[in-house]
């Protein structure tokens, strides 16, 4: 990004214009013309003030003293009286009232023969075009004036012509010409002895040299332009100079050197006097930040940026900092925003003719939709990309293009095509030195390889991919090219050596939490999707290796990551969930020598990386650093050669038996043990490609379980079962009895073994989509028949052995609203649920004031409707172990502002997520979400975290249990179950967990009436498909609950005791 300044210093033209022309034919009036060289005089010294108000006063003055030169017969001080008139309404921007004064002093100046008031007043003319953002009609002036000072007759204007010029060449892809207008102003510039001109000259030409790919030789101007700078002092020049340096370390993979300068420019720029040069440095600066992962940061500086920003309508400056915004939120998952800005950023660049800016954000727009599965729309809009940065000769544009058509073809297994564009594309990305795009070809063409069953290539190109990624700092492609060396050597059949780099990539992983380093805005890494397919590949590897407490401790991560995914993916968020897998003896001694022997080459590769920049801007033969450039490449062919020999040394010590494995015991194991929980199991799933592995965990042993089936296979079970259940008019135990099979045949004996009553699951994938309490056999029923069922998350570890209080002393908040409020449907059997729950004597009855029930099966408080406001919730909040809500609850995952529990009453009718992070709940047993569609599936690619979502977060603030509901619950089933819920607990001796089996056995078993039948607590899901292909359920008039969309959409998070 370049800033080039509008407004020039105010040109000395009277010495100048050097020759005279005298008007022969008339003889002057001395005393006119003595008034009008007054006038002049006077104008001339205001306009030296440079104020508003002086040149307001200047501008008459002017034009007063033109007509008296004319009348005076004095035709060459008209014309230089009418060009500082226009130079006067130029400088307060009054462009309407200049260009037809500048037009006028062209004519004048033409037939004096003056050629450098032409080139003056035409160069004057293109920056008020230029101002406008009118690149054309400004190119046709410059030119003009350029024809003129090229010729040397008009030195004063010909460095300001030459940079105008180049920058709109440059701002509308002819690099050719700009490159050829750079060289020939740094002639010209010494030409005339223009110092000045020259140092920005040079810097102008290493500018589009950066651009280009040869960043050695901007490098040298960049120094040679800063060192002319300093001498001259060139202030502002200086400071365009130290922010270009900061971008071509930046480019270089070098972004604490890149801050280093970013940070000396930004303090020698004043924000009020410099608006646009601030902005460019901040957003530089930012994108710094955001290339080292550190998006909070990087979001906080363009913030900054936006402000000033705001004042500046029309800049290619501003353009730079939307499409940064937009990669923030790329990064961040809100596609929503990304594209948003991205849009902004492409209108702008369009309006004001900046071609050279629209590749790079289309190449972003691309990326998006890449993300989102859209690749038919990403490949068309890369095609684009490819175009324009032709026309341009934006060479790392098109390459970055052609990494990701790469991607794209892999990701829909065109191997072909994907081997094609990469290998054309990788020379490339060597002879522009970029390094970051380097190490993702590389990486991708190993994926290429591996996919087309040539493992020796594959293993070759990662194996360099990952030695580059670790040389420049590129954190997420080291872990990139470490996962898929974990792939080939799985392949290859040697699960030892695949697992050692499982465990590098998602140990790289977890330090990239802290902070990602190095992830180039320009490479559009997809991070989310690689680390989810990592953990659960390595889970797998070490299940297939017997390894079960390690895959535990995988699992547990991967849940971490799936929750930061799910709520924010912040710095607050992010200091909560680090960790690390555990290595065996073996590993811990290859990692630190893999360590070792790589950061020796990554400082090697550095220095000679340097060298062989400064080596190629001096002839042959002639730089004088070749003795130590030699030695340093002998050193590097060494080090190389070490390395080499090091991984092939991994794959033999690898490739041997080794019983030697990570000291990990199952934490889970442990709780259930200290619980003396003898008859319960924790059954954790892991859905893999092609595989399900189940691992069930008592307090005396812990086994896995490995199922061939395929995730779509899983999805498409899950999703049947699902429409099945949430539709009563059709029979869902067919298709429950498929997942009975994969889900608990093969666990049959381990539960039996125990004898079973009590199943903590810890699900994955869609799974977490379906109760587990519904799965059916048709010889044993339903789960739910036999087994109390729980559902634990991450957040569950640090609650599930804390202490319960007895259910006799429970005391209950009930809340809930039953009107029709803000578009949300009534609930109108609330009012009779809550007095059955919450006994308050103070609280006013349901029904025409008449109680519904004899009394409330708890003592508590009740608010419902109008009295449930913002203000009576949160001071009710902590005095009860009991909370339960009988409201509309939206969950927008990821968003906690948007994801809120409906209020009755009261100004604020949302308590949102945000609301809830800042309550303590420590001393809250159970939250019940009566009402609340909180697990609704979130759109086409929804996984189920949103499931465990809000759970969490309510046990991250102290709540040791959550229940709530996988599907829009019909109004009078759910009184009915809740009430037999608490009056269960309540009397003791039982669990949670069996207090809600207990209930939900009542309902199935048909020991309530329908009652008010049709009413539903929210909308009925609709899921593809009409239905129509699955069997039909025929109601028991005695049973009208039996249905499982009834009773079994409530599930139990978290503390089941």
């Amino acid at each position: 990004m370049r800033y080039t300044e509008r407004k020039l210093p105010l040109f000395v033209m009277i010495v100048l214009l050097a020759f005279a022309s005298f008007a022969a034919a008339q003889t002057p009036d001395a005393d006119l013309l003595a008034e009008a060289e007054k006038e002049f005089a006077a104008a001339s010294e205001l306009l030296d003030k440079g104020t508003p108000e002086d040149l307001t006063s200047a501008k008459p003055l002017f034009l007063s003293a033109a007509g008296k030169f004319a009348k005076a017969g004095n035709a060459e001080k008209r014309a230089n009286s009418i060009l500082y008139a226009a130079r006067c309404a130029d400088d307060l921007e009054e462009y309407d009232e200049a260009l037809p004064l500048y037009t006028e002093a062209i004519k004048l100046y033409a037939d004096l023969k003056n050629n450098e008031g032409v080139a003056v007043a035409n160069n004057n003319i293109g920056n008020i075009y230029l101002a406008r953002n009118n690149l054309e009609a400004a190119r046709e002036y410059y030119e003009k004036a350029l024809e003129i000072a090229a010729r040397g007759e008009a030195d004063s204007v010909l460095m300001n012509v030459y940079t105008s010029l180049i920058m709109i060449y440059e701002a509308t892809g002819d690099r050719p010409k700009a490159l050829a207008l750079s060289r020939d102003a740094i002639e010209a510039s010494r030409r005339i002895g223009d110092i000045v001109g020259e140092a920005r000259s040079i810097n102008t030409l290493g500018q589009i040299l950066s651009d280009l790919g040869d960043r050695a030789s901007a490098r040298t101007l960049f120094e040679k332009a800063l060192e002319l700078a300093v001498e001259n002092k060139i202030d502002d020049l200086e400071v365009l100079v130290l922010n270009n340096l900061g971008a071509l370390h930046y480019h270089l993979g070098e972004q604490p050197k890149a801050r280093e300068f970013y940070r000396q420019a930004l303090a020698r720029t004043d924000e009020k006097e410099e608006p646009e040069m601030t902005v460019l440095i901040l957003t530089n600066l930012g994108q710094s930040h955001y290339a080292a992962g550190e998006v909070s940061q990087a979001l906080e500086i363009y913030a900054r940026g936006n402000t000033i920003a705001e004042k500046i309508i029309s800049s290619v400056i501003v353009v730079t900092l939307e499409n940064n915004i937009g990669l923030a939120y790329y990064w961040l998952k809100d596609n929503k925003q990304a594209l948003t800005y991205f849009r902004k950023a492409l209108e702008r660049t369009r309006s004001i003719g900046v071609r050279s800016r629209e590749a790079t954000i289309m190449l972003n727009v691309a990326a998006v939709h890449q993300s989102e599965g859209r690749y038919e729309e990403s490949v068309k809009t890369l095609a684009e990309v490819v175009e324009l940065a032709e026309k341009t000769l934006d060479i790392p544009i098109i390459v970055t293009a052609l990494n990701n058509l790469g991607m794209i073809a892999l990701l829909e297994n065109d191997v072909e095509t994907a081997m094609t564009v990469l290998t054309r594309a990788l020379p490339v990305s060597r002879d522009i030195g970029d390094r970051f795009i380097e190490s993702k070809i590389l990486n991708n063409l190993g994926r290429a390889y591996l996919m087309n069953g040539d493992n020796a290539k594959a293993v070759e190109c990662l194996e360099r991919s990952l030695v580059t990624a670790k040389a420049i700092g590129d954190r997420h492609g080291e872990a990139g090219a470490l996962a898929n060396l974990m792939y080939v050597w799985d392949d290859m059949k040697n699960p030892l050596y695949a697992v050692f780099y499982g465990k590098s990539s998602v140990n790289a992983y977890q330090q990239l939490r802290e902070g990602i380093s190095s992830l180039s805005p320009e490479l559009q890494a997809s991070y989310l999707a690689s680390v989810s397919e990592t953990y659960r590949k390595l889970a797998d590897l070490l299940i297939r290796a017997g390894r079960i407490a390690e895959a535990e401790q995988v699992l547990v991560l991967l849940k971490q990551e799936e929750l930061l995914d799910f709520v924010r993916r912040d710095d607050k968020m992010t200091g909560h969930l680090k960790g690390a897998v555990s290595l065996s003896p073996k590993e811990q001694e290859a990692l630190a020598r893999y360590s070792q022997l790589a950061e020796n080459l990554t400082a090697l590769g550095n220095e000679f990386s340097k060298l062989d920049m400064e080596r190629k801007t001096f002839a042959v033969g002639e730089f004088p650093k070749q003795a130590r450039y030699d030695e340093l490449k002998r050193q590097l062919a060494d080090a190389n050669l070490v390395f080499e020999k090091f991984l092939e040394d991994l794959k033999i010590r690898f490739g041997q038996k080794d019983v030697r494995v990570a000291q990990v015991e199952s934490g889970l194991r442990r709780t259930l043990e200290r619980l003396k929980a003898d008859r319960t199991a924790a059954v954790s799933t892991i859905v893999g490609k092609n595989e399900l592995n189940i691992i069930v965990t008592t307090s005396r042993t812990q086994k896995a379980h490995r199922i061939e089936i395929a995730e779509e296979k899983i999805n498409t079970l899950v999703a049947t079962l699902r429409r099945a259940l949430t539709s009563p008019q059709y029979d869902p135990r067919p298709a429950s009895q498929e997942l009975y099979d994969v889900l608990i045949k093969p666990i049959e004996g381990d539960l039996a073994g125990i004898k079973a009553d009590t199943i903590v699951w810890s699900m994955d994938a869609t799974l977490r989509y379906l109760p587990p309490a519904v799965l059916w056999d048709k010889q044993k029923g339903y789960l739910a028949e036999r087994f109390s069922n729980v559902i634990v998350n991450l957040a569950s570890r640090d609650t599930i052995a804390l202490p319960v209080s007895d259910g006799k002393t429970w005391e209950v908040l009930g809340v809930g609203v039953s009107k029709a409020v803000d578009g949300f449907k009534p609930l109108t059997a609330v009012p009779v649920e809550l007095e059955c729950i919450v006994n308050d004597a103070d609280a006013a009855h349901s029904a025409n004031g008449k109680p519904q029930c004899d009394k409330g099966v708890l003592n508590g408080r009740r608010l419902l409707d109008e009295e449930f406001t913002l203000a009576n919730f949160e001071d009710s909040i902590g005095r009860y172990p009991v909370i339960h809500i009988a409201s509309h609850f939206q969950l927008e995952p990821g968003d906690d502002r948007n994801s809120f529990l409906l209020l009755g009453g009261g100004d604020q009718r949302r308590f949102t997520v945000e609301h809830l992070r800042n309550q303590s709940l420590a001393d809250v047993e159970l939250i019940v979400l009566s009402a609340c569609n909180t697990a609704t599936p979130a759109g086409g690619n929804a996984n189920g975290i949103e499931i465990e979502g809000f759970g969490s977060v309510a046990q991250q603030e102290g709540a040791k249990a959550v229940m709530a509901t996988l599907w829009a619950v019909f109004d009078t089933s759910t009184k009915d179950l809740m009430v037999e819920f608490y009056r269960l607990y309540g009397k003791g001796g039982v669990t949670k967990a069996e207090a809600l089996r207990q209930a939900q056995i009542k309902l199935m078993n048909g020991q309530y009436s329908a009652g008010e039948a049709g009413k539903v607590r929210s909308d009925i899901i609709n899921f593809e498909g009409e239905g129509d292909d699955l069997p039909k359920f025929t109601p028991d008039p005695k049973a009208p609950f039996a249905h499982p969309y009834y009773w079994s959409p409530f599930i139990l998070i978290g503390n089941w005791r």
